[in-house]
């Protein structure tokens, strides 16, 4: 449960908090947002800014400070405003979206990053994210996280993403997998 600023510290006599979080130790924004994020994947990816709100007020999480986590979570692209937002007149408020949603990759967009990965099944972020641009994806990463979360790649602490078995498996064959593949032969010489 989140609290508010105002709220008194909890802990032991003289301890204070970290924040708007009842979390120790961790940012109250990231907080929040991970929340945003999590709700709207609960909801289907697309929802009213109202029901943010009503989520927003039953959590103790202030209108401020959704607002401002929210758009820094548009700023970042984790999430979009594809109706604009709402002119409030009031230019010290953040502006308020009309509607939220998870951005989306293409269909077509998936396609090609599973070929691409079918054919180089571990490579290097940077590389994959240039060879996606030449190819005309416009947002790679967003198609990289969905892949990611349906469990067709993986993502090593060194930035390598690899090709899991559902994905080589999904195409119909193992290729550039197997063993006795030229690709392997070539690794041993």
């Amino acid at each position: 449960m989140y609290r508010l600023e105002s709220d008194p510290p909890r802990g032991s006599e003289g301890e204070t908090s970290g924040g708007a979080c009842s979390s120790a130790g961790s940012d109250p924004f990231n907080e929040v947002a991970k929340a945003i994020l999590a709700t709207l994947k609960k909801k289907g990816g697309r929802v009213e800014f109202s029901e943010i709100e009503k989520w927003a007020d039953s959590t103790e999480v202030g209108k401020y400070t959704l607002r401002t986590v929210v758009n820094e979570l548009i700023d970042a692209g984790k999430l979009k405003a594809p109706e604009g937002f709402y002119d409030s007149g009031e230019e010290l408020e953040p502006p308020v979206p009309k509607v939220v949603e998870l951005p989306r990759a293409s269909e077509r967009d998936m396609g090609r990053m599973k070929e691409y990965f079918r054919e180089y099944w571990s490579v290097g972020m940077l590389r994959l994210f240039d060879d996606m641009s030449r190819s005309g994806m416009k947002d790679a990463n967003v198609v990289l996280r969905e892949m990611t979360e349906a469990g067709y790649v993986e993502l090593t602490p060194s930035s390598v993403v690899n090709a899991t078995e559902k994905l080589r498996k999904e195409g119909g064959s193992e290729k550039g997998i197997t063993k006795g593949d030229s690709k392997l032969d070539l690794a041993r010489f």
